[in-house]
Order: structure tokens, then sequence, then C-alpha cells
């Protein structure tokens, strides 16, 4: 299962399918989107919460996203993700690790997808989501959201639910993952930066 194609570097949750999404974010028909993340390419797929257009008005560069990464017996981490360059068609991100005070840990990465492909990654098999409205509250704000409950149909057991904020076209404020009813991960948004530079 899988969320927007950035998260896979950023955050690191889904990154089996998401990590394959986001290296060929570059290559191929921008407006052909990737497989189903739950490898069912011919299911009827449900709307994602959010359209390319919607997501590209959205972002400027130097928007900037940072959650906090939990998981049981390890200490919390964070993660941030940067739009370096924001084109009609595309985008460049950038998404490092960073320890719970702040700092750098490891190295950076970057890659490249289309506003399309970042829409795609919001998609998932019809049968297997049920959306809802809730208000949440996270570090970064109190947010109207639409939740995504995701059910992996060849392991039931196995659940991911993402809250996207209506206001924030793009990455969830809130997403985890579960497994047998127990907590495997959370991500929670600790700031968003708009950014400042919008390109026409």
């Amino acid at each position: 299962m899988a969320s927007l194609a950035f998260l896979a570097v950023a955050v690191g949750i889904g990154a089996s399918s998401l990590v394959g999404c986001a290296a060929s974010a570059s290559a191929g028909d921008p407006s052909t989107p990737p497989p189903s993340p739950m490898g069912e390419a011919a299911a009827p797929m449900h709307p994602a919460p959010f359209q390319a257009e919607e997501i590209r008005a959205a972002t400027a560069k130097g928007r900037t996203y940072v959650w906090r990464m939990e998981e049981p017996g390890a200490a919390p981490t964070l993660r941030e993700i940067t739009f370096l360059e924001v084109t009609p068609t595309d985008a460049k991100l950038r998404a490092r690790r960073l320890d719970a005070a702040g700092a750098p840990v490891g190295e950076a990465k970057e890659m490249r997808t289309t506003w399309r492909e970042l829409q795609s990654h919001g998609e998932f098999p019809r049968g297997s989501v049920t959306t809802a409205a809730e208000r949440i509250t996270v570090p970064a704000g109190t947010f109207d959201c639409v939740r995504y409950d995701v059910r992996d149909p060849k392991d039931p057991a196995r659940r991911e639910v993402y809250y996207f904020a209506r206001t924030l076209p793009g990455a969830p404020v809130l997403f985890y993952e579960e497994q047998g009813g127990l907590r495997k991960s959370t991500s929670t948004l600790v700031e968003h930066r708009p950014g400042a530079e919008r390109t026409p």
C-alpha cells in the first residue's frame, strides 16, 4: 500500500511500494499513472484526495513538510521534505532524516516527480478504501480532513490510515500503519511551511 510518492523517502512508511514509484518518477509518460499501490493495476481506483492541478497550485518553491515518525521500541525521529524546484509539469524534492532535536542524520535524498504522479499515489483500489470526514489536531494545526482507511486485500490484518487536510493539497497530515490491530508506525505533521516562490 502507498500514499503520495514523495512520502517514501521523507517518512519511510509503505516504503516497499513507494520507493519503486518515486525512483521511476522522472521516467515514462507523465500522463500515465504508475501501477496500483497494491499491485492491482486493473482494479477500479478510488479517486485521489487531490487532483494534480490542486497539488501544483498549493505548492511553491520552498514548501516544506516535517513529520514526527514513531515506531514501537524506537526513539522518535523527524522526516523533512522540501520542494527545491517547481515547474508547471513537475517538481524536484529533497528528503532528509533528522533526529528528535532537528539535527540532520545521514545524507539527504533528491528526486523528481510529476504532479500527475503525485496525484496517482493517493489513489487506491476502490474496494480497499473507505473515506470519511474528520477534524483532527496535530502539532502543525487543526484541520478538516478526509480520512482514507485502506485495507490490504491480500492481508486483511494490515491497515493504513491517512488524513488529508482539505486546505493543504498534497501529503497527509497524519498517517499510521497497523498490523493485527497493533500500531506499527505513526507519522504526524509537526510543521508545514508553504514556501515563498510560486511558479505561474
